[in-house]
């Protein structure tokens, strides 16, 4: 398993708030699954791939459109992220 952090603060909350993302990579599964966690909002989401991500509407975590857009945004990053270091890591191995 992989476990990355972001930090929300700016990128969703426009600093009105403190909060952190974990965003969990499991690879002991098939397909790959990732969860994503807030736990200063109790929130908690999975899923394989960016098409799962598409189902997180019409789910409202902030009550706030343009911040529900920006979480699913930063969702969508991390899940980017996990899979170019993912990417990454295979291109050395074969070298």
């Amino acid at each position: 398993m992989k476990t990355i952090t972001l930090n929300l603060r700016e990128s969703v909350f426009d600093n009105e708030a403190e909060a952190k993302m974990y965003v969990i990579k499991d690879e002991e599964i098939e397909p790959t699954l990732y969860i994503f966690s807030i736990p200063i909002l109790t929130f908690t989401w999975s899923a394989h791939d960016e098409t799962d991500l598409q189902s997180f509407y019409p789910v409202s975590v902030f009550g706030d459109q343009q911040k529900d857009e920006r979480l699913l945004k930063e969702m969508k990053n991390a899940l980017n992220l996990l899979k170019k270091e993912a990417q990454v890591k295979e291109e050395i191995v074969y070298r």
